[in-house]
């Protein structure tokens, strides 16, 4: 994980102060400013509390370097509840006292708690940020990984994901995105989403699955003793047979 500083004069500091967000955090009490000689803002891998640390990231990053000071490997691992999916917060989405989902990225900065669901696209959202460069001239290349239950995935996008693929897409933070498709991977009860090389340095990633609106499925059929298998877009039992 890659760290960054930000370096600024006094008037370029209370810009960043005027910021909306900014402005709510300090809530009316004056920003204590130091000498701005050796004014520096550091900012290491972490989780941004309740997205805060992303929106102070925005409003700091005309003044932040887009090229990493150091970086290190860290491994840290949370638990957090079921913040953003409260549509799914169900028996039947989730499971108590078990994992139904977990997050996983290289990113500087990320959100703190799980992917926030858009329900007009069927989308779930998740926003990182860090250096657009790892060391000068060398671009740093983001990883994400996503790991949803079986059980939660089907409330989400529906019970019929056999033949479903993973839409993967990037937003750039100025505007430009790009779209992947996946193979579903599942495992062990778990769908696995893994998504890298995408550059930053604020980019939100989308996942959606579809259907493929032209796959064929099997399909078994009974009749007494015999049995038949039909394959097909929209596969029907023959007369007289019905489906297993």
């Amino acid at each position: 994980m890659p760290s960054a500083i930000a370096v600024m004069n006094a008037s370029q500091y209370l810009s960043v102060w005027e910021n909306p967000y900014m402005k709510a955090k300090l809530n009316g009490v004056p920003a204590s400013l130091p000498d701005p000689r050796s004014l520096g803002s550091r900012w290491p891998a972490t989780a941004g509390i309740e997205n805060g640390e992303l929106k102070m990231w925005s409003a700091y990053e005309p003044f932040l370097s887009n090229i990493a000071t150091d970086s290190s490997s860290l491994w840290k691992i949370s638990g957090e509840g079921n913040l953003n999916l409260q549509k799914f917060n169900s028996s039947e989405c989730v499971s108590q006292g078990k994992i139904d989902g977990i997050l996983a990225t290289n990113a500087t900065q990320f959100s703190p708690t799980p992917p926030v669901y858009i329900e007009s696209s069927q989308e779930l959202s998740y926003q990182l940020a860090a250096p657009h460069l790892i060391r000068p001239n060398e671009e740093f290349k983001g990883t994400y990984s996503l790991v949803v239950s079986e059980k939660l995935a089907h409330c989400i996008w529906g019970k019929s994901l056999t033949n479903a693929s993973a839409r993967v897409s990037i937003l750039r933070a100025d505007g430009k995105s790009s779209v992947v498709s996946q193979t579903l991977k599942k495992l062990s009860g778990f769908y696995y989403f893994n998504i890298n090389g995408f550059g930053f340095s604020a980019p939100t990633i989308r996942i959606k699955l579809t259907q493929d609106a032209n796959a064929k499925t099997t399909i078994t059929c009974v009749k007494g003793k015999l049995s038949k298998k039909v394959t097909a877009v929209k596969p029907v039992c023959p007369t007289g047979y019905k489906k297993k």
